[in-house]
């Protein structure tokens, strides 16, 4: 990792531990449900009793937009940001759907509230200063068979991909800390999931894993 993108990832945690952050979540909660859609949709129906886990929550948007939708589901998120968890508890409250968070760093060992049957991780994984630890306490939280949907936005490198990541996926961001295809791919690799989906949307990356039976 280059020293720009180690620090750029260092000044990213730092703010999202910040009360500066509420902004943020302010921002995020309302322009970016465009996104969490994809990720509803990617999810799917689940059965009633079924656990969705949410790792890297942030604010919240996706649990508060899916257990709306699907009342039977318990969800459950983790963030490192106890100011973007308070702010998802009162998104959960606000929407009438209960749901539990708690705060905690990801490359720390997991209390997780599992197993889950389904879990996801929107625009987190470039965070993480070690992604294949991050990836195998996932697994362990998972049931067998359970999927594991990771979406991140690719680099930009093109003024074209800036216009494009800004005005038409509107992902308010230039990927400026984000893994390439290639690292992505290589940590899903090194993990304990055994073989990954990719999918590409211009910038945005989606990676299914699935823990075996």
């Amino acid at each position: 990792m280059s020293d720009l993108r180690a620090g750029l990832r260092r000044l990213e945690k730092a703010y999202f531990r910040s009360g500066a952050s509420r902004l943020f979540a302010e921002l995020m909660s309302r322009k970016a449900r465009h996104l969490y859609r994809r990720v509803i949709e990617d999810v799917g129906p689940l059965p009633v009793g079924a656990a969705l886990a949410d790792f890297g929550c942030g604010h919240g948007t996706f649990l508060a937009m899916y257990l709306a939708e699907h009342p039977g589901v318990r969800g459950w998120g983790i963030d490192q940001s106890a100011e973007l968890i308070a702010f998802a508890s009162r998104q959960c409250a606000r929407q009438g759907v209960s749901c539990a968070f708690s705060v905690g760093d990801l490359e720390d060992p997991l209390d997780a509230a599992g197993p889950f049957d389904v879990a996801v991780s929107c625009s987190s994984i470039y965070c993480w200063q070690d992604p294949v630890a991050v990836l195998d306490r996932i697994h362990e939280s998972l049931e067998p068979g359970a999927r594991l949907l990771v979406y991140d936005q690719l680099p930009v490198r093109t003024f074209r991909q800036a216009h494009r990541a800004l005005f038409l996926q509107r992902l308010f961001g230039l990927g400026l800390p984000a893994w390439t295809r290639g690292e992505l791919e290589g940590f899903a690799a090194r993990s304990r999931f055994r073989g990954a989906k990719v999918e590409i949307d211009e910038l945005i990356i989606r990676l299914e894993l699935t823990k075996a039976r």
